[in-house]
């Protein structure tokens, strides 16, 4: 059943409708702004008369979605047996406060922009709820109620079947759990060592501002521990509250929370982890204790992003500051680390270690200004870490090796190189994605030393650099006995990089084995003069080739380079101010055929000074594939080109506003183009004059 948008209902059914529908499995309301109860009180009606043997009502109910009802004050679904309903119905409502009671066959329940609750859930219900959704109810302060509740040897089972909890913006939620007023007797009476939550898989926590911890008894906990502070430390998690099976954990936006962990955890807690998501948590200092971090043996995923306050990953143990330990952090099944945002980050751990990341495949790190991600220990270290300078690498290179790395990007952080020279050559011999951005003083991304260390990279891409010259530096590189470098790079793509001026310098030597490059895609690289150097060893798999605003540029490619293009699908050349021709002008007179056997589309926009596809005579011109071509924004393009060429598949060319145009040939048509374009301009001359 759906309802939605029915501001005349105050309830949704009578209890003599209710009792009807025994075979309901699913409720959803939606924007009854008038809406106080579900079910009318009749019942009291009929308790008043005696009348107490109340039909069960909804027993197959599985799914109850109650959202945007402003009023809604009293949910009464009667599903459990009769006695245990009636014994709740007293307390259903109390203070104004809505009280839900719901029970034995509930799998799913989802409350949204519910905005009288202060305090949800009685602790003795939902026993076999699966997955609680509560989002956008603004004065929600408490979750569960677990005043009642009855301890077992310490321990209290909460929601025995529940596998996910889903909270999201809900504003003045101070603790999901309440011990209620009975929490000081029950810690100094029968003292209760663990709130556990059996079967949880999945949490989720968002925007909740004013949370603080878990359960209210972690403040009293951590004054207690930290006696010595004269503040608290706001933790989420202490050792009150277990959770055995979780697995994914997401934090977001909960910026009154310093430390999301204990030293001290009850025994197997969060011993499952494998995805943990930290973002916008302003406060936060650290993410792990050690002690934490050495029982999440399953780790797979860890994100940190936008912590403004966050210092390092790992937070110094203190048995470790009194035994004067160098610690070993191990990641046995980590395989995609991220961090992003975090201006204050300086280190994984804040002194010397040890770190190992066996299975590690992919690496993010961005726009973490002080964080310096390779760097080799030197003799100074130990010195410099006594004086307490923090500023220690994510990695040190001399005791870290990535076997599984994949995918690496690197974006704007402290390194003022990107590498170091004692990288062995066994260091990334799986790594195929390299991104680097905002490195502003590097001027090479990939030096000789590291040619033979990324030999297996078969993407590359780098942006925003603005003091590099060169991509690749191959003056040092020996390649006697060595294996040829770039030999896998299959895409390159390279963006705003105004200090540019080749891929490599030519020194008469065959430049790098390119033969695998598929794309090669350039952009705002404004000193760039010479494309790719003569003395390449072949584009033959070449299929896209892109340039976009490159202003010294006044050809694409050479003859040698363009003849070997068989397989070129994509050529565009956009808003490159000097360019003059694509395959430059050797010389040559005597007949020479290129043939662009596979070249479907050709972009030629906005190329001022663009005369010619190539104003050489001595080639011949075939494309036998192409069928879509633009030419826009070429004011000086008289003629295609001024040797023979054959387009059997054209049958036109896209021009200004889109129109199509076609004149018997490619050549006749460029130059009717060039008449009409230049009479168009004389005609508007005279018509202003």
């Amino acid at each position: 059943m759906e309802v939605e948008d029915c501001d005349g209902l105050t309830f949704l059914f009578s209890l003599f409708v209710g009792r009807s529908l025994s075979k309901l499995e699913e409720i959803r309301v939606s924007r009854c702004k008038n809406m106080v109860e579900m079910v009318s009180r009749e019942w009291e009606e009929m308790k008043e008369y005696g009348i107490i043997n109340v039909p069960l009502l909804f027993p197959k109910l599985r799914h109850l979605t109650l959202q945007e009802l402003p009023k809604l004050s009293n949910i009464l679904c009667l599903f459990e047996e009769e006695k245990l309903v009636l014994s709740n119905q007293l307390e259903i409502i109390r203070d104004g406060q809505l009280q839900l009671s719901l029970g034995s066959n509930l799998r799913f329940l989802k409350l949204e922009k519910c905005m009288s609750p202060v305090k949800l859930f009685p602790s003795s219900l939902l026993q076999n709820l699966e997955e609680l959704i509560v989002e956008n109810c603004d004065n929600l302060e408490q979750l569960f109620d677990l005043e009642g509740l009855n301890v077992d040897d310490g321990h209290v089972g909460l929601l025995p079947k529940l596998e996910s909890l889903d909270l999201n913006d809900l504003p003045k939620l101070r603790h999901i759990c309440n011990w209620g007023s009975s929490m000081n007797d029950n810690l100094s009476s029968a003292p209760v060592s663990n709130i556990i939550f059996p079967k949880l898989n999945d949490m989720l926590l968002k925007s909740l501002p004013a949370l603080t911890s878990f359960s209210p008894g972690n403040d009293s906990l951590q004054r207690l521990q930290h006696a010595d502070l004269d503040t608290p430390l706001p933790m989420l998690f202490a050792e009150m509250v277990a959770f055995p099976h979780l697995e994914f954990l997401y934090i977001h936006g909960v910026d009154n929370v310093k430390r999301i962990w204990d030293d001290q955890l009850p025994h197997d807690s969060f011993s499952k982890l494998k995805d943990v998501w930290v973002e916008s948590c302003g406060g936060l200092l650290n993410i792990f204790p050690s002690c934490v971090l050495k029982r999440s043996q399953s780790l797979h995923t860890l994100v940190v992003r936008d912590c403004i306050s966050l210092k390092e990953i790992i937070a110094k143990d203190i048995n470790e500051v009194l035994l004067e330990t160098t610690p070993v952090f191990v990641f046995p099944k980590l395989t995609s680390l991220i961090l992003y945002k975090l201006p204050k980050l300086r280190s994984l751990y804040p002194g010397a270690h040890t770190s190992q990341w066996p299975l590690l495949e992919i690496l993010r790190v961005l726009e973490c200004h002080k964080l310096n991600v390779f760097k080799f220990e030197t003799p100074t270290f130990e010195q410099r870490h006594h004086e307490g300078n923090l500023h220690m690498p994510l990695f040190f290179i001399h005791n870290v090796a990535f076997p599984y790395l994949k995918k690496l990007f690197l974006y704007h952080n402290n390194d003022t190189e990107v590498w170091q020279e004692q990288f062995s050559t066994n260091s990334f011999p799986r790594l195929t994605v390299l991104d680097v951005h905002r490195y502003e003083i590097i001027l090479v991304v990939i030096p000789s030393f590291m040619l033979q260390v990324l030999h297996n990279v078969e993407e590359l891409h780098v942006g925003d650099c603005s003091s590099m010259k060169e991509v690749f530096q191959l003056e040092g590189h020996e390649e006697e006995h060595q294996v040829k470098p770039l030999r896998r790079l299959r895409k390159l793509e390279l963006w705003c990089l105004p200090g540019l001026t080749h891929l490599w310098k030519e020194n008469n030597k065959p430049g790098p084995d390119l033969h695998s490059l598929e794309s090669l895609r350039v952009r705002n690289c404004d000193s760039l003069t010479n494309l790719v150097p003569s003395l390449v060893a072949s584009f033959q798999n070449l299929a896209t080739l892109d340039v976009r605003s490159c202003g010294s540029l006044r050809s694409m490619i050479s003859p040698s380079i363009a003849k070997p293009l068989v397989e070129l699908q994509t050529l565009i050349a956009r808003g490159s101010y000097m360019m003059e021709e694509i395959v430059a002008n050797e010389g040559k007179e005597a007949a020479d055929e290129i043939t662009f056997r596979k070249l479907q589309h050709m972009e030629l926009v906005d190329l001022p000074k663009l005369t010619s596809f190539s104003s050489g005579g001595g080639y011949i011109f075939s494309f036998p594939s192409l069928e879509h071509m633009e030419v826009k924004g070429c004011p000086k393009m008289k003629i295609f080109s001024r040797s023979l060429l054959t387009t059997p598949k054209l049958k036109s060319v896209e021009v200004e506003d889109n129109e199509e145009h076609w004149q018997d040939d490619l050549n006749t048509t460029i130059q009717s183009l060039f008449i009409k374009m230049h009479d168009n301009i004389e005609a508007e001359c005279r018509t202003g004059s």
